[in-house]
């Protein structure tokens, strides 16, 4: 019991000094994918203060991002186009990115939250990727979840892990596809070879720490204020 309590300890302890060296150093691999996704879809960016902005993101930086939101003060005028604004969100103030108006449309998330653990839904191609305590990973699809307790589906099986074992989750998303091809998809699918790795799930993949039993726990409902 001991040994194992100290493995426990141990593994904590290099996840939280794995997740401070990389904050210190700017270099969380989580908002630095928020880079790697399409420029042209409109997403929803959370802020702390339950301010929600909807635009396009235009840049991201170690420390923060940029987005082109509808500037409030354009007036309607077909024969016009509005320039839209420009705001400068801080890393340390961005609680949420998304891509849709879902509970799981997350593609950053700035708390630890079993609430978002439990929204992500069962899909094939997506999965979850969980750490234990113990140093074990494991992944799978999602397959259910209480307060207590998560299920993921490894191949046939269905694995019950209990939530005071895991140390980390993060779900293992599809990117976003560009908003153009989402549409032109359904008319000429297979033949936009753009389409092709979401078809086959190549390189269209990306990692969302959603838990961590290191950090403080926030599963508020979180309300979008725009």
């Amino acid at each position: 019991m001991g040994s194992r309590r100290a493995r426990s300890h141990a593994v904590g302890m290099v996840i939280a000094t794995f997740l401070t060296g990389s904050l210190l150093l700017g270099q969380d691999p989580s908002w630095m994918n928020l880079g790697h996704i399409d420029r042209g879809n409109t997403y929803f960016v959370i802020l702390r203060d339950g301010t929600c902005l909807q635009g396009k993101i235009q840049s991201v930086k170690p420390d923060s991002l940029s987005i082109a939101v509808p500037n409030p003060n354009a007036k309607p005028n077909p024969n016009v186009v509005a320039v839209p604004r420009l705001v400068t969100v801080a890393l340390l103030d961005a609680l949420q990115v998304k891509d849709g108006y879902h509970e799981f449309d997350i593609l950053y998330s700035g708390r630890s939250s079993w609430r978002d653990v439990r929204a992500v839904p069962s899909h094939s191609r997506e999965s979850l990727s969980i750490t234990l305590k113990s140093g074990e990973a494991v992944r799978g699809v999602a397959a259910g979840s209480t307060d207590s307790q998560l299920s993921v589906r490894r191949s046939k099986a269905v694995d019950d892990i209990a939530k005071a074992d895991i140390a980390l989750v993060d779900y293992i998303r599809i990117k976003p596809a560009p908003e153009n091809l989402a549409h032109e998809a359904q008319e000429v699918m297979v033949l936009d070879p753009r389409i092709w790795p979401y078809i086959f799930n190549i390189g269209v993949q990306m990692r969302v720490p959603l838990f961590n039993s290191t950090l403080a726990e926030d599963d508020s409902a979180l309300q979008c204020r725009i």
